[in-house]
């Protein structure tokens, strides 16, 4: 999320917006755009962290997202190079809310336990420590 960079790296002062909106709006020919994900708009956003980069100011449309409907989740789990457990799977679905950035965070930590060919369940518990920032959601 924007937000991280905004409020943990200084060096994303406001010289750097200012290029990604230089860079977006002179030099790409309308072939580059930016989709933010935050849970406020950017202006705000920019707002109360302190950036006054014109940067925040070009984006025209918002809108809210919820989770994936569950064909979608599903599809999103079988899209991994390799194949989860069905209990997995379903335990991946139940814990993420089909929240794509919670399924895509236990996704990933399961199948890095898969490619380390670990066979116990730890990975659930790293998974639930890793959304747990974003149990908001559910």
């Amino acid at each position: 999320m924007i937000g991280v960079g905004l409020q943990r790296c200084p060096e994303l002062d406001d010289e750097f917006w200012e290029s990604l909106r230089s860079l977006a709006t002179n030099y790409t020919e309308g072939n580059l755009g930016f989709v933010l994900a935050t849970p406020e708009s950017p202006i705000e956003l920019a707002h109360h962290t302190g950036h006054s980069s014109p940067f925040f100011n070009i984006f025209g449309y918002t809108t809210t997202l919820g989770p994936l409907k569950e064909p979608e989740a599903r599809e999103l789990i079988a899209s991994s190079p390799i194949s989860f457990p069905v209990e997995d799977r379903e335990w991946i679905l139940n814990q993420s809310g089909r929240w794509p950035l919670l399924l895509q965070i236990l996704c990933r930590e399961r199948l890095f336990t898969i490619e380390d060919n670990e066979t116990d369940d730890q990975w659930r518990e790293e998974g639930l420590r890793q959304i747990k920032p974003f149990r908001y959601l559910l």
